[in-house]
């Protein structure tokens, strides 16, 4: 028998002469004594399977990772597409200024006294006075007025001078202080002192004439200084001053 390595201790090696035989070796020499090598076992067929399987998961294991990963690298492709900065538009929306409109024109103003004409009636201012009172014709109690302050009673002559019929209302006619302040003609006061010789608020035939009474409200302080005469609510007006 070959030596084996002087460094090998003392147990059954594979005979150098015949593999198939294992000697002894006691550490110094071979003795004579000899064995068949045992032979592998048979694999369980069990551990055969198991290994089998662990390996398909391996695989499929791998497999997947790989398709985790590139999925992963797509969605965070797409996600950083998806939520990269953008561009913010800023849209000025300019508004054309509407003008407001502009104030009418205050009518010119005639002198007091002066018959003026507006449309188609003319007016010319009779009378003028001032009353704390107004009332009818029969200073009726149930047909009496008082003023908040004093009235300016102004007494009218209005004549139709258009071709048509024309309509008068006190509700369009103004006077103005010396302040400049406006004022309208108070309602019930025009219908109690124009009761039986006078229509505040009719029509007029062409070329007729009608006697009305406007009481206008105003502070006991107050001035009356020009009344505003307008045919209709929309016509353009004329002034008068009074005395």
């Amino acid at each position: 028998m070959g030596q084996p390595p002087t460094v090998a201790p003392a147990g059954w090696y594979p005979d150098p002469d015949d593999e198939s035989q294992l000697g002894y070796w006691d550490g110094e020499r071979w003795l004579d004594i000899e064995s068949e090598a045992p032979t592998a076992p048979p694999r369980d067929s069990r551990t055969l399977i198991l290994v089998i399987v662990a390996g398909v998961l391996i695989v499929v294991g791998l497999v997947a990772a790989f398709f985790r990963a590139d999925d992963y690298n797509s969605s965070n492709a797409s996600s950083t597409t998806t939520t990269s900065p953008t561009r913010t538009t800023t849209t000025t929306t300019t508004t054309t200024a509407v003008p407001l409109p502009i104030p009418k024109p205050r009518p010119p103003v005639a002198p007091a006294g002066t018959a003026v004409q507006d449309g188609g009636l003319q007016f010319e201012v009779v009378d003028e006075k001032r009353a704390k009172t107004v009332s009818d014709s029969t200073n009726s109690p149930y047909l009496t007025a008082t003023a908040d302050g004093e009235f300016v009673v102004v007494t009218l002559k209005v004549t139709n001078v258009s071709q048509r019929p024309r309509n008068y209302f006190s509700q369009n006619q103004r006077l103005f202080d010396s302040a400049d302040h406006p004022y309208t003609a108070s309602i019930d006061s025009d219908v109690f002192m124009n009761a039986g010789d006078g229509n505040p608020m009719g029509a007029i035939a062409p070329g007729e004439s009608m006697r009305v009474r406007i009481a206008f409200d105003l502070p006991v302080q107050a001035q009356p200084a020009v009344l505003e005469l307008h045919e209709s609510a929309t016509s353009d007006g004329i002034g008068i001053r009074l005395d």
